[in-house]
């Protein structure tokens, strides 16, 4: 379909949904539930292992029929498809957006990236195989027990939240902690009773020019000389992981103690890269892997499966329903447990991150307001 036809198919598609919002707008859930005694069970979708009940939202079947419609009509699915593929798809910076290769995911065709995320991958695991095998020791010769991840943003968020989700797979050896904040009290706080010999940060910046996380960084490294660390030992004790690997050892970080990630990997999603470092210091390379193929499993049914039965793009569309006819303005997100307290700041990330320029100017053309 040529973008004219597309841009008339979308406005038809907008209509229908304004028309059917008008006649609708009144809908009651209780009354729903009682005249319709099979929507709980319609309105449900399970996909690679996780469940969404949206029935409780304020929708019948025609407007997820038009919803649907509409993204057709805006081609979304093709739209991901050619993500996975390799497309151009960050307009702004003129890049494409591949974090799902880092799980392993593609369009079809096996995309040339994906032999370096098995290599980085690899050096990863040897990383963490040393550390958890107490086969990685200070400048005292004891082996690492802490291990201090330094970042913001998404070097930080995502890997808190998935550590902590993890909970239940953490053991008694390698113990994970997580700085962010400039303020030198959150450093202070997490230092406070660990042994600088037996301490390993790992400085997480994708273009190792984070203000916040290279001032942290300096203090750890004054940390650790403060307490009898010689100057040639220091590799021993940091490890990073960069797009910009000359910068991190231009720092001081031995080059083989640099894990690189790309441009192509948007901060937000990189904890599937080797910024998520901390996560398999914690879990295990093993566990850390499954993580992985969750997610592959979730972008082959983003992928393949038609609008009607795709939970990212059922998700999306209510949002989009809410907020361009029902006028919303917020989006709670409320985690039914405590592991999980993590997820509303990494939510919020995405959130924001996605709905930025590039979005909303793709949503103008298609009359929408991006839900955030």
């Amino acid at each position: 379909m040529t973008a004219e036809g597309t841009a008339r198919g979308a406005d038809a598609a907008w209509e229908a949904l304004a028309g059917h919002f008008a006649q609708s707008r009144g809908l009651d859930l209780r009354e729903a539930f009682v005249t319709d005694p099979g929507r709980a069970q319609r309105l449900r979708l399970s996909a690679a292992g996780l469940t969404l009940d949206y029935s409780k939202n304020l929708v019948t079947a025609r407007t997820m029929e038009l919803l649907c419609a509409l993204a057709r009509a805006r081609e979304v699915s093709g739209r991901a498809r050619a993500q996975f593929g390799g497309a151009m798809v960050n307009g702004t910076e003129e890049r494409a957006v591949l974090h799902t290769v880092l799980r392993g995911t593609d369009a079809g065709e096996r995309l040339a990236q994906a032999r370096e995320v098995q290599a980085v991958r690899k050096r990863m695991a040897e990383l963490v195989r040393r550390v958890r095998a107490d086969d990685w020791a200070g400048w005292s010769g004891e082996p690492v027990r802490d291990v201090v991840n330094i970042g913001i943003g998404g070097s930080h968020l995502g890997p808190v939240f998935a550590t902590e989700a993890l909970g239940h797979l953490h053991d008694d050896g390698t113990r994970c902690h997580f700085v962010s904040n400039v303020d030198p009290r959150d450093l202070e706080v997490t230092l406070a009773g660990l042994a600088p010999s037996r301490t390993l940060f790992i400085v997480a910046s994708k273009t190792f020019s984070t203000l916040e996380t290279l001032e942290n960084a300096r203090s750890a490294r004054r940390w650790l000389q403060a307490a009898g660390c010689p100057e040639t030992a220091l590799d021993r004790h940091f490890l990073a992981v960069s797009s910009n690997v000359p910068r991190a050892v231009d720092f001081g970080i031995a080059a083989d103690n640099v894990l690189p990630m790309w441009d192509w990997v948007g901060g937000r999603y990189s904890l599937w890269s080797a910024i998520g470092l901390p996560i398999a210091m914690a879990v295990g390379m093993e566990a850390f892997d499954e993580l992985l193929a969750g997610a592959h499993a979730m972008d082959l049914h983003f992928r393949d499966a038609p609008p009607e039965s795709n939970m990212p793009i059922l998700l999306a569309l209510i949002g989009v329903w809410y907020r361009n006819f029902h006028g919303t303005s917020s989006h709670a997100v409320i985690p039914y447990d405590q592991s999980l307290r993590g997820c509303r700041s990494s939510c919020n990330s995405w959130s924001w991150r996605a709905t930025a320029s590039p979005s909303r100017a793709t949503a103008r053309r298609c009359r929408a307001r991006v839900p955030a």
